[in-house]
Protein backbone atom coordinates (compact mmCIF):
# COMPACT_ATOMS: atom_id res chain seq x y z
CA UNK A 1 0.00 0.00 0.00
CA UNK A 2 1.05 3.80 -1.11
CA UNK A 3 1.84 6.32 1.53
CA UNK A 4 -1.46 6.76 4.16
CA UNK A 5 -0.82 10.88 3.05
CA UNK A 6 -1.85 9.71 -1.26
CA UNK A 7 -4.14 7.19 0.41
CA UNK A 8 -6.27 9.61 2.15
CA UNK A 9 -6.24 11.81 -1.19
CA UNK A 10 -6.93 9.25 -3.79
CA UNK A 11 -9.96 8.17 -1.18
CA UNK A 12 -10.92 12.02 -0.62
CA UNK A 13 -10.94 12.30 -4.89
CA UNK A 14 -13.44 9.08 -5.19
CA UNK A 15 -15.55 10.40 -2.33
CA UNK A 16 -15.79 14.16 -3.96
CA UNK A 17 -16.17 13.02 -7.47
CA UNK A 18 -12.95 14.88 -8.67
CA UNK A 19 -10.76 10.86 -9.40
CA UNK A 20 -8.93 10.64 -12.38
CA UNK A 21 -8.45 7.19 -13.84
CA UNK A 22 -5.41 6.34 -12.27
CA UNK A 23 -6.88 7.18 -8.70
CA UNK A 24 -9.96 4.59 -9.17
CA UNK A 25 -7.48 1.77 -9.82
CA UNK A 26 -5.05 3.03 -6.75
CA UNK A 27 -8.29 2.91 -4.71
CA UNK A 28 -9.66 -0.34 -5.68
CA UNK A 29 -5.96 -1.55 -4.50
CA UNK A 30 -6.09 0.58 -1.33
CA UNK A 31 -9.68 -1.54 -1.05
CA UNK A 32 -8.05 -4.72 -2.17
CA UNK A 33 -5.23 -4.00 0.58
CA UNK A 34 -7.71 -3.47 3.35
CA UNK A 35 -10.14 -6.41 2.33
CA UNK A 36 -7.08 -9.43 2.11
CA UNK A 37 -6.37 -9.95 5.36
CA UNK A 38 -9.94 -10.35 6.63
CA UNK A 39 -10.26 -12.79 3.76
CA UNK A 40 -7.02 -14.83 4.91
CA UNK A 41 -8.54 -15.17 8.26
CA UNK A 42 -11.40 -16.30 7.55
CA UNK A 43 -10.49 -18.85 5.42
CA UNK A 44 -7.83 -19.82 7.87
CA UNK A 45 -10.87 -20.43 10.71
CA UNK A 46 -12.59 -22.33 8.14
CA UNK A 47 -15.18 -19.92 7.48
CA UNK A 48 -14.68 -19.76 4.01
CA UNK A 49 -13.93 -22.78 1.61
CA UNK A 50 -12.45 -21.66 -1.77
CA UNK A 51 -13.13 -25.33 -2.91
CA UNK A 52 -17.06 -25.43 -2.56
CA UNK A 53 -16.81 -21.84 -3.82
CA UNK A 54 -14.66 -22.68 -7.08
CA UNK A 55 -13.17 -19.92 -6.74
CA UNK A 56 -9.84 -18.01 -5.60
CA UNK A 57 -8.87 -15.26 -2.93
CA UNK A 58 -8.90 -13.15 -5.41
CA UNK A 59 -11.86 -14.25 -7.51
CA UNK A 60 -14.03 -14.05 -3.96
CA UNK A 61 -12.69 -10.77 -2.81
CA UNK A 62 -13.41 -8.99 -6.26
CA UNK A 63 -16.66 -10.38 -5.87
CA UNK A 64 -17.44 -9.08 -2.61
CA UNK A 65 -16.17 -5.85 -3.49
CA UNK A 66 -17.66 -5.21 -6.90
CA UNK A 67 -20.81 -3.73 -5.95
CA UNK A 68 -19.29 -1.17 -4.00
CA UNK A 69 -17.73 0.58 -6.86
CA UNK A 70 -20.79 0.98 -8.91
CA UNK A 71 -21.36 4.19 -10.40
CA UNK A 72 -24.39 6.78 -10.66
CA UNK A 73 -25.61 8.35 -13.82
CA UNK A 74 -23.43 11.31 -13.15
CA UNK A 75 -19.85 8.88 -12.17
CA UNK A 76 -20.38 9.26 -8.75
CA UNK A 77 -19.79 6.06 -6.06
CA UNK A 78 -23.02 6.75 -4.61
CA UNK A 79 -22.36 3.75 -1.33
CA UNK A 80 -18.89 5.45 -0.86
CA UNK A 81 -20.13 8.40 -0.63
CA UNK A 82 -23.25 8.44 1.23
CA UNK A 83 -21.36 5.89 4.00
CA UNK A 84 -18.76 8.32 4.20
CA UNK A 85 -21.14 11.67 4.54
CA UNK A 86 -22.67 9.44 7.07
CA UNK A 87 -19.71 8.37 9.30
CA UNK A 88 -17.98 11.28 9.21
CA UNK A 89 -18.92 15.03 9.71
CA UNK A 90 -16.51 17.08 7.65
CA UNK A 91 -14.20 14.64 5.16
CA UNK A 92 -12.09 17.78 4.46
CA UNK A 93 -11.17 17.99 7.88
CA UNK A 94 -10.53 14.51 8.93
CA UNK A 95 -7.92 13.01 9.91
CA UNK A 96 -5.86 10.03 8.35
CA UNK A 97 -6.61 7.68 10.84
CA UNK A 98 -10.55 8.59 10.29
CA UNK A 99 -10.52 8.07 6.86
CA UNK A 100 -8.77 4.81 6.73
CA UNK A 101 -10.66 3.59 9.21
CA UNK A 102 -13.78 4.53 7.64
CA UNK A 103 -12.93 3.01 4.34
CA UNK A 104 -11.95 -0.24 6.66
CA UNK A 105 -15.37 -0.57 8.41
CA UNK A 106 -16.76 0.31 4.61
CA UNK A 107 -15.12 -2.75 3.10
CA UNK A 108 -15.32 -5.04 6.14
CA UNK A 109 -18.84 -4.67 5.73
CA UNK A 110 -19.06 -5.16 2.15
CA UNK A 111 -16.81 -8.48 2.04
CA UNK A 112 -18.99 -10.10 5.06
CA UNK A 113 -22.49 -8.83 3.43
CA UNK A 114 -21.58 -10.27 0.45
CA UNK A 115 -19.56 -13.30 1.79
CA UNK A 116 -22.56 -14.51 3.02
CA UNK A 117 -24.69 -14.56 -0.05
CA UNK A 118 -21.93 -15.96 -2.71
CA UNK A 119 -21.58 -18.87 -0.16
CA UNK A 120 -25.65 -19.35 0.42
CA UNK A 121 -25.55 -19.75 -3.83
CA UNK A 122 -22.54 -21.77 -3.40
CA UNK A 123 -23.80 -24.28 -0.69
CA UNK A 124 -27.79 -24.37 -0.96
CA UNK A 125 -27.90 -26.16 2.24
CA UNK A 126 -26.19 -23.64 4.20
CA UNK A 127 -28.59 -21.00 2.69
CA UNK A 128 -31.08 -23.00 3.89
CA UNK A 129 -29.44 -23.33 7.35
CA UNK A 130 -29.30 -19.31 7.42
CA UNK A 131 -32.94 -18.30 5.87
CA UNK A 132 -34.58 -20.74 8.70
CA UNK A 133 -31.71 -19.01 11.13
CA UNK A 134 -33.68 -15.43 10.47
CA UNK A 135 -37.21 -16.82 10.63
CA UNK A 136 -36.37 -18.17 14.18
CA UNK A 137 -35.02 -15.35 15.38
CA UNK A 138 -37.70 -13.00 13.98
CA UNK A 139 -40.08 -15.49 15.58
CA UNK A 140 -38.64 -16.63 18.80
CA UNK A 141 -37.11 -13.29 19.44
CA UNK A 142 -34.47 -14.72 21.74
CA UNK A 143 -31.42 -13.02 19.59
CA UNK A 144 -31.18 -9.97 17.51
CA UNK A 145 -28.91 -9.66 14.91
CA UNK A 146 -26.22 -6.86 15.03
CA UNK A 147 -23.69 -5.71 12.59
CA UNK A 148 -20.49 -5.41 14.84
CA UNK A 149 -16.89 -5.04 12.87
CA UNK A 150 -18.72 -5.52 9.19
CA UNK A 151 -19.77 -8.83 10.64
CA UNK A 152 -23.33 -10.46 11.41
CA UNK A 153 -23.41 -11.59 15.36
CA UNK A 154 -26.29 -13.40 17.38
CA UNK A 155 -26.72 -11.32 20.49
CA UNK A 156 -29.22 -12.57 22.94
CA UNK A 157 -31.48 -10.60 24.58
CA UNK A 158 -32.19 -9.89 28.32
CA UNK A 159 -28.27 -10.37 29.51
CA UNK A 160 -24.82 -8.57 29.85
CA UNK A 161 -23.17 -9.46 26.82
CA UNK A 162 -19.61 -9.30 28.81
CA UNK A 163 -17.73 -7.46 26.49
CA UNK A 164 -14.89 -7.55 28.87
CA UNK A 165 -14.26 -11.39 27.75
CA UNK A 166 -12.83 -12.89 24.98
CA UNK A 167 -15.26 -13.17 21.79
CA UNK A 168 -16.28 -16.71 22.05
CA UNK A 169 -14.49 -19.06 20.04
CA UNK A 170 -16.15 -21.81 17.50
CA UNK A 171 -14.30 -24.73 19.07
CA UNK A 172 -16.22 -23.81 22.45
CA UNK A 173 -19.51 -23.33 20.47
CA UNK A 174 -19.47 -26.31 18.73
CA UNK A 175 -18.28 -28.55 21.85
CA UNK A 176 -21.49 -27.29 24.02
CA UNK A 177 -24.03 -27.27 21.33
CA UNK A 178 -22.68 -31.01 20.25
CA UNK A 179 -23.22 -31.83 24.13
CA UNK A 180 -26.21 -30.53 24.47
CA UNK A 181 -28.44 -31.23 21.16
CA UNK A 182 -29.57 -34.16 18.95
CA UNK A 183 -29.13 -34.25 15.65
CA UNK A 184 -33.46 -34.43 15.12
CA UNK A 185 -33.59 -30.98 16.57
CA UNK A 186 -35.18 -28.73 14.23
CA UNK A 187 -33.44 -25.43 13.47
CA UNK A 188 -35.70 -23.43 16.53
CA UNK A 189 -34.91 -25.68 19.48
CA UNK A 190 -30.83 -25.44 18.21
CA UNK A 191 -30.70 -21.96 18.85
CA UNK A 192 -33.28 -22.25 22.36
CA UNK A 193 -30.02 -24.32 23.15
CA UNK A 194 -27.39 -22.15 21.72
CA UNK A 195 -28.98 -19.45 24.05
CA UNK A 196 -28.82 -21.00 26.91
CA UNK A 197 -25.35 -22.21 26.45
CA UNK A 198 -24.29 -18.41 25.72
CA UNK A 199 -26.18 -16.49 28.39
CA UNK A 200 -25.34 -19.48 31.37
CA UNK A 201 -21.38 -19.28 31.03
CA UNK A 202 -19.18 -15.84 31.93
CA UNK A 203 -15.86 -17.40 29.98
CA UNK A 204 -16.64 -15.29 26.63
CA UNK A 205 -18.28 -12.54 24.91
CA UNK A 206 -22.16 -13.58 24.92
CA UNK A 207 -22.11 -12.27 20.73
CA UNK A 208 -22.12 -15.58 18.52
CA UNK A 209 -20.82 -14.72 14.24
CA UNK A 210 -24.06 -16.01 12.27
CA UNK A 211 -21.81 -17.40 9.99
CA UNK A 212 -20.16 -19.33 12.69
CA UNK A 213 -23.14 -20.60 14.28
CA UNK A 214 -24.87 -21.74 10.77
CA UNK A 215 -21.49 -23.52 9.83
CA UNK A 216 -21.77 -25.55 13.04
CA UNK A 217 -25.30 -26.36 12.81
CA UNK A 218 -24.71 -27.58 8.87
CA UNK A 219 -21.46 -29.91 10.61
CA UNK A 220 -24.13 -30.98 13.23
CA UNK A 221 -26.38 -32.29 10.68
CA UNK A 222 -23.75 -33.93 8.41
CA UNK A 223 -22.82 -36.31 11.62
CA UNK A 224 -26.51 -37.68 11.10
CA UNK A 225 -27.37 -41.51 10.49
CA UNK A 226 -30.36 -42.58 10.15
CA UNK A 227 -31.50 -44.61 12.53
CA UNK A 228 -34.96 -45.80 13.45
CA UNK A 229 -34.72 -47.12 16.75
CA UNK A 230 -33.07 -43.82 18.29
CA UNK A 231 -34.01 -41.03 16.41
CA UNK A 232 -36.16 -39.26 13.30
CA UNK A 233 -33.22 -37.46 12.22
CA UNK A 234 -33.35 -36.89 8.45
CA UNK A 235 -29.75 -36.19 7.01
CA UNK A 236 -29.89 -32.48 5.75
CA UNK A 237 -29.81 -33.65 2.20
CA UNK A 238 -33.71 -33.47 2.38
CA UNK A 239 -33.60 -29.63 2.52
CA UNK A 240 -33.14 -30.03 -1.17
CA UNK A 241 -36.44 -31.85 -1.79
CA UNK A 242 -39.67 -30.24 -1.42
CA UNK A 243 -41.09 -30.83 2.21
CA UNK A 244 -44.65 -29.21 1.37
CA UNK A 245 -45.11 -31.50 -1.67
CA UNK A 246 -43.57 -34.94 0.17
CA UNK A 247 -45.52 -34.11 3.08
CA UNK A 248 -48.80 -34.10 1.21
CA UNK A 249 -48.30 -37.15 -1.07
CA UNK A 250 -47.76 -39.21 1.72
CA UNK A 251 -51.01 -38.22 3.17
CA UNK A 252 -52.95 -38.58 0.46
CA UNK A 253 -51.47 -42.10 0.63
CA UNK A 254 -52.47 -42.43 4.10
CA UNK A 255 -55.51 -41.13 3.55
CA UNK A 256 -56.24 -43.63 0.80
CA UNK A 257 -54.97 -46.73 2.94
CA UNK A 258 -56.97 -46.28 5.93
CA UNK A 259 -60.11 -45.02 5.34
CA UNK A 260 -61.71 -47.88 5.44
CA UNK A 261 -59.82 -49.26 8.35
CA UNK A 262 -61.33 -46.18 10.38
CA UNK A 263 -64.23 -44.38 8.36
CA UNK A 264 -65.87 -47.53 6.88
CA UNK A 265 -65.40 -49.62 9.59
CA UNK A 266 -66.55 -46.73 12.60
CA UNK A 267 -63.44 -46.49 14.21
CA UNK A 268 -64.08 -42.84 13.60
CA UNK A 269 -66.02 -40.28 12.13
CA UNK A 270 -65.14 -38.77 8.63
CA UNK A 271 -64.83 -35.88 10.12
CA UNK A 272 -61.99 -36.81 12.68
CA UNK A 273 -60.92 -38.92 10.16
CA UNK A 274 -60.14 -35.68 8.01
CA UNK A 275 -58.50 -33.96 11.33
CA UNK A 276 -56.37 -36.81 11.86
CA UNK A 277 -55.06 -36.55 8.26
CA UNK A 278 -54.47 -32.75 8.58
CA UNK A 279 -52.56 -32.99 11.82
CA UNK A 280 -50.47 -35.94 10.51
CA UNK A 281 -49.49 -33.45 7.60
CA UNK A 282 -48.34 -30.54 9.79
CA UNK A 283 -46.21 -32.67 12.40
CA UNK A 284 -44.24 -34.37 9.13
CA UNK A 285 -43.94 -30.67 7.87
CA UNK A 286 -42.60 -30.06 11.24
CA UNK A 287 -40.45 -32.78 11.76
CA UNK A 288 -38.77 -32.63 8.38
CA UNK A 289 -39.29 -29.12 7.65
CA UNK A 290 -37.29 -26.89 10.55
CA UNK A 291 -40.96 -26.28 12.41
CA UNK A 292 -41.70 -24.75 15.64
CA UNK A 293 -42.02 -28.05 17.84
CA UNK A 294 -45.23 -27.65 18.94
CA UNK A 295 -46.67 -31.46 20.60
CA UNK A 296 -49.04 -33.56 18.74
CA UNK A 297 -51.90 -32.56 21.01
CA UNK A 298 -51.07 -28.75 20.63
CA UNK A 299 -51.41 -29.57 16.22
CA UNK A 300 -54.49 -31.52 16.70
CA UNK A 301 -55.77 -28.64 18.84
CA UNK A 302 -55.79 -26.69 15.78
CA UNK A 303 -58.00 -28.73 14.25
CA UNK A 304 -60.51 -29.22 17.09
CA UNK A 305 -60.32 -26.13 19.39
CA UNK A 306 -61.81 -27.45 22.27
CA UNK A 307 -60.33 -30.48 22.57
CA UNK A 308 -59.08 -30.89 26.35
CA UNK A 309 -55.58 -32.90 27.06
CA UNK A 310 -57.36 -35.44 28.80
CA UNK A 311 -59.71 -36.28 25.94
CA UNK A 312 -56.70 -36.25 23.56
CA UNK A 313 -54.83 -38.78 25.74
CA UNK A 314 -58.35 -40.79 26.48
CA UNK A 315 -59.79 -40.70 22.85
CA UNK A 316 -56.84 -39.72 19.98
CA UNK A 317 -53.63 -40.09 21.11
CA UNK A 318 -53.07 -43.60 19.91
CA UNK A 319 -55.04 -43.12 16.06
CA UNK A 320 -52.68 -40.15 15.95
CA UNK A 321 -49.45 -41.33 16.81
CA UNK A 322 -50.01 -44.18 14.91
CA UNK A 323 -50.44 -42.15 11.40
CA UNK A 324 -47.73 -40.28 12.18
CA UNK A 325 -45.96 -43.32 12.72
CA UNK A 326 -46.75 -44.26 9.23
CA UNK A 327 -46.18 -41.08 7.74
CA UNK A 328 -42.54 -40.50 9.21
CA UNK A 329 -41.78 -44.09 7.71
CA UNK A 330 -43.28 -42.99 3.98
CA UNK A 331 -41.36 -39.93 4.57
CA UNK A 332 -37.71 -41.75 4.77
CA UNK A 333 -38.62 -44.17 1.71
CA UNK A 334 -39.26 -41.34 -0.13
CA UNK A 335 -35.85 -39.27 0.78
CA UNK A 336 -34.08 -42.45 -0.16
CA UNK A 337 -35.44 -42.99 -3.53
Amino acid sequence: MKSPLLNIQIIKSVVFNSYSSSDIREFIQICYDLAMPLVRKKIFLGKINLNILGMSENDLLYDCLADLFERDGSGRFPQIGEYFNREIDDIKTSNETEILLTLRRLVFGKINQNFIRIYSEADPVLSKILRNIKQAVDTHKLFDFQIKFGETYLIPQGCDLLHECPPITDEYLKDQILKNVLIRDNIPKILRTVYDIVVTQKEYQRCIPLISIALIIKSIYSLGKLDDEKTEYVDMDVVHLDIENISNSVCAELLHELYDSYVAKKKCCDDIFGKYISATKEILRQTYGDGKGESFYEILKQQIPKLTKTEYAEKHRTTLEYFVRLGKKKMKEKFNE
